[in-house]
């Protein structure tokens, strides 16, 4: 108990372990708005050429959850041509354990082209 609540604690060890669930989850995040989370869902199953269909989940009103099995699938929806559902700009970021809804993440993916 800490001032009157419970507390739990968390080793170094057991964040990590929780993170590694999490290794293959992007978020969608919307700036203005988004689509029905129906049609989000419909847009990822159908236009994203996954290997498995993934799990979808709301994490905030504009920030979408998108748990991927495969860093081959999340290779895949990383480097999709299209940023848009149904009219709504959207962004994709791999979760991080500090991931924060009202931060833009510090990552993006790069592509690098060779010759050949």
């Amino acid at each position: 108990m800490k001032d009157g609540m419970p507390v739990i604690s968390f080793s170094p060890s057991d964040l990590n372990k929780a993170a590694a669930a999490f290794s293959t989850t992007l978020v969608m995040s919307f700036r203005t708005g988004k689509p029905r989370f129906d049609v989000i869902e419909s847009n990822i199953n159908s236009n994203w050429g996954l290997t498995v269909a993934p799990k979808v989940a709301v994490l905030k009103f504009k920030h979408i959850m998108v748990m991927l099995i495969s860093e081959k699938d999340v290779t895949k929806a990383l480097s999709r041509e299209s940023r848009q559902i149904k009219g709504f700009l959207l962004k994709l970021a791999r979760w991080t354990v500090d991931f924060d809804t009202k931060k833009d993440s510090p990552f993006a993916p790069v592509w690098i082209f060779l010759p050949g």
